[in-house]
């Protein structure tokens, strides 16, 4: 598996550093924001996220997404991007969809999504647990499973996410925050 660690990765794939920031990394996880959706693609690989792939990738899914759905999310959220290093699974990353109202989702790379709505903390456990469907199943087990990758990340990389939320808040009132299309 390719780590990226610096914007020097990005340029030798041909994607400039400012389409991306890497917010935390440490031997086991790696916290990137993409700014746009050439970085998204590149980060996410076979991610199953919308934001993630080509239109060309929803053809016969019953939709043809393209740049309209990274471009609506892009604006309405900070996409988080977290991927580990060394785990059961190869490729193991989660998203964290932060929406600049206070709703978030969390998902796995099946698109498995748990999403809580309201003003709470993405890494409230308790609250994560009891936003989970009552029903026992896979769809629970694959919800288990996000939020036990959500317990790996240090709580110094999850204050590195608030104040970037923070950051990324203020600038939206400030009238500050752009967004790189495509």
């Amino acid at each position: 598996m390719k780590y990226i660690d610096t914007p020097q990765d990005f340029l030798n794939e041909k994607i400039s550093p400012e389409h991306l920031d890497i917010l935390y990394k440490d031997k086991e996880i790696r916290i990137y924001v993409p700014k746009s959706r050439e970085a998204s693609i590149f980060l996410d690989g076979d991610a199953a996220w919308c934001t993630s792939h080509d239109s060309k990738y929803f053809v016969g899914k019953g939709n043809d997404l393209g740049d309209g759905v990274w471009n609506e999310w892009n604006q309405k959220a900070v996409l988080y991007r977290i991927r580990f290093k060394g785990d059961k699974f190869y490729n193991q990353k989660i998203r964290l969809t932060w929406q600049f109202d206070g709703d978030f989702s969390w998902a796995d790379t099946e698109s498995n999504e748990l999403w809580v709505l309201g003003r709470h903390k993405p890494f409230n456990l308790k609250i994560l647990y009891s936003r989970m469907p009552s029903k026992s199943g896979q769809q629970v087990q694959k919800h288990e499973l996000i939020l036990e990758d959500v317990a790996k990340i240090p709580k110094t990389a999850i204050k590195i996410i608030y104040d970037y939320q923070q950051k990324m808040l203020k600038k939206l009132d400030d009238g500050e925050l752009t967004f790189i299309p495509k």
